[in-house]
C-alpha cells in the first residue's frame, strides 16, 4: 500500500508541475527553452514512476496469489467456483490499492501547495533557472 501511495503521490506532483509549466511561457518566468528542458525532465520522471507502478502491479499480484494458495485450495475443495476465486483475489488486490491511491493524493497535494499559493514577493526572490546553453 505504501508503494502505491508513493507512486500516486509522485504522479500527482508531476501532473501539477506539468500544468504549472503550461502557464509559464507567456508570463516571462521561464523562457521557452527552459520550459522545454523542464518538460523533458518531467517526462523522464513520468516514465520512471509508471515503470514503478508496473513493477508494483506485478509484485503485488504475485504476492497475493502466493499468499492465497492454501486458502484458495481450501475454498475450491469446499465448492467455490473459479469465478468466485477470481473475484476474491481481485478484491484482495483492489481494496489496498484503492486505499493507497487515495492516501497518495494527499501527500502529492501537500507537495504542490506552494505552487498554487504563490505570492508576488515569493516570485521576486526566487532564483532563476539558467539553461547551460544561455
Amino acid at each position: 500500500m505504501v508503494s502505491i501511495a508513493v507512486t500516486v503521490s509522485g504522479i500527482y506532483v508531476l501532473l501539477v508541475l506539468n500544468s504549472f509549466l503550461g502557464g509559464q511561457p507567456g508570463t516571462g518566468a521561464y523562457t521557452e527553452a527552459q520550459v522545454a528542458v523542464l518538460r523533458h525532465v518531467l517526462l523522464v520522471w513520468t516514465v520512471i514512476l509508471l515503470s514503478l507502478a508496473a513493477v508494483n502491479v506485478i509484485v503485488i499480484t504475485w504476492a497475493t496469489v502466493l499468499d492465497n494458495r492454501h486458502a484458495s485450495a481450501l475454498a475450491r475443495a469446499l465448492g467455490a467456483t473459479p469465478r468466485e476465486m477470481t473475484a476474491a483475489l481481485a478484491t484482495a488486490q483492489v481494496l489496498p490499492a484503492l486505499l493507497g491511491a487515495i492516501l497518495g493524493v494527499f501527500p502529492g497535494a501537500g507537495r504542490c501547495s506552494p505552487l498554487s499559493t504563490r505570492s508576488p514577493a515569493a516570485t521576486a526572490t526566487r532564483p532563476r533557472f539558467r539553461h547551460p546553453g544561455s
